[in-house]
């Protein structure tokens, strides 16, 4: 059905467009390791070594008339991006707050001042909570600046904000001294 459906196409796409071309369709498996099994030789499909000699034999005819309008037909018909890819609106205020554990299960919880863990058991140090606080917020929010509220906000209190501010100043550019400070990577 996919190659009927692919030809029907394609051909409605060259008339449309006052294209007199003859369409030969073949689906072609371009994973060298696939090996396909019981497909008969009208069925049109192409493995990957016959593709490539099929590639070679094509290339190897001369071409008498250039195909300048069915590259501009294709070229001005090329979507760049798909209709069904959205881009993900986050809004930091609208998030969970609060640091995933690397089993990506659940957040993490504090135990004592340095110990920091999570349900599934694995313990992380405050360096390394820091770390992963850091990366979820620039991957998630990189247009906003990294600042010592916005990384508090977003672990939920977990970590206080003086031990932000070293982490922060230790790791980071710091820009302005007093209100409005924010970091950038170094």
């Amino acid at each position: 059905m996919q190659k009927e459906r692919t030809l029907q196409l394609f051909n409605q796409f060259l008339h449309a467009h006052g294209l007199n071309y003859t369409v030969h369709y073949y689906h072609v498996f371009i994973n060298p390791d696939q090996q396909i099994f019981g497909h008969m030789p009208d069925n049109h499909r192409l493995n990957f070594v016959s593709a490539t000699h099929l590639i070679k034999n094509i290339s190897n005819v001369p071409n008498f008339f250039p195909h300048n309008h069915l590259v501009k037909a294709l070229m001005d018909r090329h979507i760049k991006q798909s209709q069904y890819e959205k881009p993900i609106q986050l809004s930091f205020e609208e998030c969970r707050k609060g640091i995933l554990c690397e089993c990506g299960l659940y957040f993490l919880q504090k135990q004592t001042l340095r110990k920091i863990t999570c349900l599934c058991g694995k313990t992380y140090s405050v360096d390394e909570v820091m770390e992963r606080a850091v990366k979820e917020i620039s991957l998630f929010f990189n247009d906003k600046p990294l600042t010592v509220r916005q990384i508090h906000l977003w672990s939920d209190g977990l970590l206080h904000k003086k031990t932000i501010s070293r982490y922060l100043d230790r790791n980071f550019t710091k820009h302005n001294e007093t209100k409005g400070r924010f970091y950038t990577c170094n």
